[in-house]
């Protein structure tokens, strides 16, 4: 999965809490995404203040969804609590910055 520097147009923006019960209004919104796009699905997680372990596992199988559909999943400006939660899972190496090597 990237991590886009740069948001592109029409990113869907994560709320500030993401766990089960917020999973509820997120996964339809997402799903949408990945069915309407042709390209490139970029959720925005600048807003992000804690996510839970759930939630990381609704945006990893999102990215495998989208990559069987030939698309790409980016996470935009993520915010330093999910990148932390990333960090503390032992899953920060499988997102890769946009455009690194």
């Amino acid at each position: 999965m990237e991590i886009a520097k740069h948001s592109a147009p029409h990113p869907y923006t994560l709320p500030s809490i993401v766990d089960f019960s917020t999973l509820m209004e997120i996964q339809p919104a997402i799903h949408h995404l990945l069915a309407a796009s042709s390209q490139t699905v970029v959720v925005d997680a600048g807003a992000v203040e804690r996510i839970s372990t759930p939630g990381i596992q609704f945006l990893i199988a999102s990215q495998k969804s989208a990559a069987s559909g030939h698309k790409s999943f980016a996470i935009a400006q993520p915010s330093a609590s999910f990148t932390q939660a990333l960090e503390d899972l032992g899953l920060d190496t499988i997102f890769t910055p946009k455009g690194a090597s």
